[in-house]
């Protein structure tokens, strides 16, 4: 026989006191289980198969800093164990980052039961360590270098006070801020529907999860949604060098006064401008010939020679062979075209892609499959090889964006719940590196559009034919297009300029109406563009796949 003890306590404020409480009971001597429910409702209940007086739970109740209002215990039986212990469920969501949290409320949304499992902090990546954070920080470092290099004559700015901790700290609130809104309430806001545990998820059966290796819960369907952490280089680790990753770079103390960053993709890039703004020498070592590969030549042209203009320190075609500290100072060997060169810095930041948070989730064991790299292999509807297993957002092979996790997070969800009705096209997907110009794209690059088969035509319009661009004296970059010769539907778009992330929604547009509806190139030119406004620059790019660019007046048709 054990014992249900059923707790009303007072002084829960949020959702992380709901763990503190789990916690301290846990702890009690003879706990086989804890559950704390909702924060606003202030209870919680034990199992227990040991005698645990009044007093010890009113003490590890106080020493925390709450209150015991009241006790109420029940003797069980075994069959009431097991409707205790085994809450049933419709779905589990594992992870409560942007994939995990639009799974659950699209469950929620679709009359289901949902359990969202949370072993960290509330909200994922994203608004914790990712895109918040980092978005925030470029902000700051692009106010002051505007402040201190803007192009305009006869205006001038004196920064006399720079002081990180102030910024660091206005992150930290904003961040805060966020995952109370818009993860915190909103799950809270589904509380009918979806419950919040927060506790370390393994999967045991293909309808079964572990709790903290303590309780089991049954499910019909789950959605793995654990996102991603940035990956370490082995040689490093080896050698026992510390290094900062994208994670702890944005919540140092104080600023370094070097930087060596290994990457050159998106991360990298952002961060590495964004640290020299504030002061801190940069030296980016990639291992691939360009910086952004992946990207069409003239955009890793282009931000390179921006960057370097700027003041970082940019080598590629780098190979790592050796890393040691000392004291103060690291350093990497490298090989740069067979030459040995040593490079010091204050600190090392590592931005070499992500691995996947699937460590402890039992994977292996239920025969769930992934790729090389240990990410999640789905199909288009977001389902595993496991037919009622799903997995959304970074934690798949899947790109790693936000609006994707949040996106594949809703299908998996409908797709669970309705069974494989929707699929995932990312073939007009956008994507912005925020750099400053920033440099977005979206569809196919020159190659895979010749690679594919189609016959096609390019313009490549530089941003001195844009009035925005000469107005605002910041001609930097350009706006090159593909378009199908046979169709003249656009199948391309890549841009660097200030604001690209702005305009490239307009291009990801053309292309997915061209798909749809037949819309043609030709159709776009006659649409009004409102002058002066940089997206202008699309339907310029369009002219110019056919006319010359020095022939076109203002307000072009």
């Amino acid at each position: 026989m054990e014992e249900k003890i059923e707790l009303e306590i007072q002084g829960m404020s949020c959702a992380s006191c709901e763990l503190h409480v789990k916690k301290a009971l846990s702890k009690l001597d003879g706990i086989n289980n804890v559950h704390v429910s909702k924060w606003e409702e202030g209870k919680a209940e034990v199992i227990t198969s040991k005698i645990i007086n009044d007093e010890t739970i009113k003490t590890s109740i106080e020493n925390i800093g709450y209150k015991l209002k009241k006790i109420k215990r029940v003797k069980i039986f075994s069959d009431e164990i097991n409707k205790v212990r085994n809450a049933d469920f419709d779905i589990a969501v594992i992870g409560t980052g942007g994939a995990g949290v639009a799974a659950a409320i699209k469950t929620a949304e679709l009359g289901k039961n949902v359990v969202i499992i949370e072993k960290g902090t509330i909200g994922g990546t994203c608004v914790n360590i990712g895109c918040v954070p980092s978005k925030t920080l470029i902000k700051v470092a692009g106010f002051k270098h505007k402040l201190q290099y803007n192009p305009i004559q006869g205006l001038t700015a004196d920064i006399k006070e720079f002081n990180w901790q102030k910024v660091i700290s206005q992150k930290n609130a904003l961040i805060n801020e966020l995952r109370k809104d818009k993860y915190i309430n909103v799950l809270n806001s589904y509380k009918e529907r979806i419950k919040l545990i927060q506790g370390k998820a393994e999967i045991i059966g293909k309808n079964s999860i572990k709790i903290d290796n303590k309780h089991i819960i049954k499910v019909e369907k789950i959605i793995i949604a654990t996102g991603a952490k940035p990956k370490n280089l082995s040689i490093l680790e080896k050698k026992g060098v510390d290094v900062l990753t994208s994670t702890t770079a944005m919540q140092l103390k104080s600023l370094p006064k070097s930087l060596i960053i290994l990457g050159g993709r998106a991360i990298a890039l952002e961060l590495g401008q964004m640290f020299h703004r504030l002061g801190v020498k940069v030296t980016i070592l990639q291992r691939s010939s360009t910086i952004i590969p992946v990207h069409e030549p003239e955009l890793s042209h282009e931000i390179t020679e921006i960057l370097k203009k700027e003041g970082l320190r940019i080598f590629t075609s780098v190979k790592i062979v050796d890393a040691y500290q000392q004291k103060e100072e690291k350093s990497i060997i490298a090989k740069i075209n067979g030459k040995k060169r040593e490079f010091k810095a204050e600190e090392i930041m590592v931005a070499l892609g992500r691995t996947p948070n699937t460590k402890e989730l039992g994977l292996k064991n239920i025969g769930l499959k992934t790729d090389k790299d240990g990410f999640i292999v789905v199909n288009n509807h977001l389902q595993t090889n496991i037919d009622n297993i799903y997995a959304a957002g970074d934690v798949t092979t899947l790109p790693k964006f936000v609006y994707v996790a949040a996106a594949s997070g809703g299908i998996a969800a409908e797709n669970a719940v309705k069974g494989n009705i929707k699929k995932i096209d990312l073939s007009t997907l956008p994507s912005v590196i925020f750099t400053d110009p920033q440099i977005a794209t979206v569809g196919l690059t020159e190659k895979q559009a010749i690679d594919q088969g189609y016959k096609v035509k390019t313009s490549l319009l530089p941003m001195k034919y844009v009035p925005h661009a000469l107005t605002s004296f910041d001609t930097r970059g350009f706006v090159k297009l593909i378009a199908d010769k046979e169709t003249d539907y656009l199948i391309g778009a890549h841009i660097i300029t200030v604001n690209a992330g702005e305009i490239i929604q307009t291009a990801s547009l053309i292309i997915s109406f061209g798909k749809k509806y037949g819309v043609t190139l030709t159709d776009i030119t006659t649409e009004f563009f409102p002058y002066l406004v940089q997206v202008e620059a699309i339907k310029l790019a369009i002219l110019a796949l056919d006319k010359d660019v020095e022939k076109l007046s203002c307000c072009a048709n």
